[in-house]
């Protein structure tokens, strides 16, 4: 953020959110931390990844910048637990929908100089504790949720999630892929987690651009081998076929591009990708992203 401290550019961006105490009169009654109050120090609590609730209340109370963007000196962490049982989700999901759709309008067609739009799609498990999160139930010896997410990245410097999924901790990646990759205007990044040519045909009939990593020990048949800048880190860039059995056992043939590489760390990555008017360097530099 140049010379300008994080925190003023957080409490500047605090500020700007559209939300007033006026819109929830029942939820506010006879409390000093109000909904607007509690949502723009989680958000600063997020940004700044303070995760122990006794360090986002020390926080607060040892920075008057904060005090002013959210207009309030103190708070406990008993409070703090309160307001987090008793916080009106749908007015959160409203919140994340606006600010989403005003990037949108922001960045309709932008991407990376060269590249374009990119959708990288990935997940992330929360853990809960056993008697508390029986509701998400896995195995004996773990509960949680899945959170599949979409991060659209517009350019260099914007990302932003724009599709969350969430799930109980078994939902495989793979499971819920149909209802992410959906953009035609960008290029979704899938690690080895969505490894899946059932979806990859899907995709390449409906034109949704992709780049996904596959396993080392991934089949694919070779067409056609293109030669390669030995400048860049690619050590293959082919045509190739792979294939799969439908529900009848028939098999199904699948013609995409596979580029492997290597890393700075001498890391070896293979790629499935229907995006052809790309280099294969640039390929490359998208999963990397």
């Amino acid at each position: 953020m140049g010379n300008i401290p994080d925190q003023t550019v957080i409490c500047k961006c605090l500020n700007l959110i559209q939300l007033s105490d006026d819109e929830f009169p029942i939820f506010n009654y006879r409390r000093k931390f109000t909904l607007v109050r509690a949502i723009k120090l989680l958000i600063d609590a997020q940004l700044n990844k303070r995760t122990d609730l006794e360090d986002i209340c020390n926080a607060l109370r040892a920075d008057e910048q904060l005090q002013q963007a959210i207009n309030l000196k103190s708070i406990s962490a008993s409070q703090l637990v309160r307001t987090l049982r008793a916080l009106p989700l749908p007015v959160l999901q409203q919140l994340w929908i606006q600010v989403t759709q005003r990037l949108q309008q922001l960045y309709p067609k932008q991407g990376i100089p060269g590249i374009g739009k990119l959708s990288i799609v990935d997940s992330t498990i929360l853990t809960l504790p056993k008697v508390a999160g029986k509701w998400a139930y896995c195995s004996k010896k773990s509960n949680g949720v899945k959170i599949h997410t979409k991060l659209v990245v517009c350019d260099p410097s914007t990302v932003y999630p724009e599709n969350i999924v969430c799930s109980t901790r078994g939902v495989g990646d793979k499971e819920v892929a149909l209802d992410l990759v959906i953009d035609e205007d960008a290029i979704h990044v899938l690690d080895r987690g969505y490894i899946n040519y059932r979806h990859y045909k899907q995709w390449l009939d409906h034109n949704l651009s992709f780049v996904a990593r596959i396993q080392k020990s991934s089949k694919t048949a070779i067409i056609c081998e293109r030669e390669v800048d030995e400048t860049t880190p690619v050590s293959r860039d082919a045509d190739v076929i792979v294939s799969y059995k439908d529900e009848e056992g028939h098999v199904i043939e699948v013609q995409l591009r596979l580029v492997e590489y290597t890393d700075d760390k001498n890391r070896q990555y293979r790629v499935l990708t229907n995006v052809w008017d790309k280099s294969a360097d640039q390929i490359c530099e998208i999963y990397r992203c």
